[in-house]
């Protein structure tokens, strides 16, 4: 028995197979040094450094941690997202991880890596699963606040040498996850009427 993508299947999966693409070859390219984002920030770059510091990582490891990340996200929440909502969860994380951590650094120099943008598109993704599957998406969410508050009291729980895990950027992109869902309610609650 042969098993393949129907046409939706793959169009849900391109949004993530691009974003790991393109974290892929920017880790091949090595550009962590020069689009990380400097906290705080001090000109006018940081809205670009901003939306694009988190496809960027530290070390080899660090990618492959996010990349796993994603692959997970990518294989809970198939069909679950539209290219339009997965975008926003994006930009509405990224922007929201970057001005948390502008404002309240919290010790940290620099910033880059996709984890916090992987909790904003976990969040939102139960979310959206919520009136479909709501046992799974509930339990989903109690996972995700266990682990937000485990790292929160014991640092990230993973740990990698020569850097700290940035766990409020975790909390900041829940967050953005949060506003992404909100946004999208109420424009699909607009539509509506």
């Amino acid at each position: 028995m042969t098993t393949s993508l129907t046409r939706a299947q793959w169009h849900s999966w391109l949004p993530w197979l691009l974003v790991l693409c393109v974290i892929s070859l920017l880790q091949l390219a090595g550009t962590y040094p020069h689009g990380r984002l400097n906290l705080p920030a001090a000109d006018l770059h940081w809205v670009w450094t901003g939306l694009t510091c988190h496809l960027l990582h530290i070390t080899f490891q660090h990618y492959l941690y996010n990349a796993l990340g994603l692959v997970v996200i990518a294989a809970l929440f198939v069909g679950v997202y539209t290219w339009q909502s997965c975008l926003l969860t994006y930009c509405l994380s990224a922007l929201t991880i970057s001005v948390g951590l502008i404002w309240f650094p919290a010790g940290l120099h620099n910033y880059a890596g996709l984890s916090g943008v992987l909790h904003g598109w976990f969040m939102m993704g139960c979310l959206l699963l919520l009136p479909q599957q709501p046992r799974l998406a509930s339990v989903l969410f109690v996972l995700m606040l266990i682990k937000l508050v485990v790292e929160n009291v014991n640092g990230g729980l993973l740990s990698m040498p020569g850097f700290t895990v940035a766990t409020r950027a975790h909390l900041y992109g829940v967050t953005g996850g949060s506003l992404s869902w909100l946004c999208v309610s109420l424009w699909r609650a607009r539509r509506r009427h």
